[in-house]
């Protein structure tokens, strides 16, 4: 991650350059000048921002694994474990390391080692009780101590990245408008940071409440199967598929509305030399019509249509672009 954020920014130029230098208009080539400098004073706000992201969700993971003791907790706590099962043997008879397939112990014990490395005690001792004890020898397991509260700070930067995100999103249009060349007239980039905030605040608002039904869903659920739930009433499986269903219908309709909406603010706010100005009339549902028709095609086809559907998909836009 870190190598592909350090190479975005110039992979980023070279795809634009190539792109436009095969692109042309009335005869007129378009180019796109090499500001790598330019590049990574743009990409390097969002890309720290993702890597703070990142390192604060895997960052309690890291420090829960590195602080864990792990062969030592093991063998305290199969020795704890053997000291409360036998408080009556001696040190001698508690050593089970070199246990073979059975053998019996001074109190009657029957002690055997099976293949999952737990200790099988069978036998009676001397009260004439059965000791027919399973107890597992394996440790806790490292990530046990990762609390809810240590992804805070995870949850912070996310939320941070969330209110920039559309600022970024202008910034890197902006950049990639005003590189561009249309011979030798320059282009300028006419929409403010200001459209981004009221295109993305839809979008983002929309998410947050998935994300509420979410977590709603999931305590919800959980209550659900602590009571258990009576003939006719909905049950927590079928109120997290219903979740998972107008997720899914929000993922393809937020992804129509941003891509339609983010095409129309860089199309359509260029102007190239002095007053040449560029349109685009791109419309959500028609966009969303060509995804679900898209998909099936594509998937029926066992994915044969591909280009039929880079075809038609570019077709789109271009259309809708004067």
């Amino acid at each position: 991650i870190v190598v592909y954020l350090a190479i975005a920014p110039v992979l980023l130029v070279m795809l634009m350059s190539f792109r436009l230098r095969y692109s042309a208009w009335r005869g007129i080539a378009f180019k796109f000048d090499k500001d790598f400098a330019g590049a990574y004073r743009v990409y390097l706000a969002p890309a720290a921002m993702f890597a703070l992201v990142i390192i604060s969700l895997a960052g309690p993971f890291y420090l829960a694994y590195e602080s864990d003791p792990g062969e030592d907790t093991e063998a305290a706590t199969m020795n704890e474990s053997s000291m409360l099962q036998y408080p009556h043997e001696s040190e001698s008879t508690q050593k089970m390391d070199n246990v073979n397939d059975a053998q019996t112990d001074e109190s009657g014990y029957a002690i055997a080692k099976n293949q999952s490395e737990q200790y099988i005690c069978e036998g009676l001792n001397d009260d004439g009780v059965v000791c027919d004890d399973v107890y597992d020898t394996e440790p806790e397991s490292p990530y046990s101590s990762v609390e809810a509260f240590h992804f805070l700070p995870a949850l912070l930067f996310a939320l941070i990245f969330s209110a920039l995100l559309p600022y970024f999103d202008f910034i890197n249009n902006r950049f990639l408008a005003r590189n561009a060349r249309f011979g030798t007239a320059k282009v300028k980039f006419l929409a403010s940071a200001r459209d981004y905030y009221m295109v993305y605040a839809v979008w983002l608002a929309g998410t947050a409440i998935i994300a509420m039904l979410w977590v709603g869903g999931i305590y919800m659920a959980g209550a659900m199967s602590g009571e258990g739930s009576g003939l006719g009433e909905p049950s927590g499986g079928s109120l997290m598929t219903s979740i998972l269903v107008i997720t899914v219908l929000y993922v393809l309709v937020s992804k129509a509305y941003i891509k339609t909406r983010r095409y129309n603010l860089l199309a359509g706010n260029l102007e190239i030399g002095d007053g040449h100005r560029i349109l685009a009339s791109t419309t959500f549902l028609g966009y969303l019509w060509l995804m679900i028709s898209n998909t099936i095609g594509y998937f029926l086809s066992f994915g044969l249509l591909k280009a039929w559907v880079m075809v038609r998909t570019a077709r789109y836009f271009l259309d809708r672009t004067t």
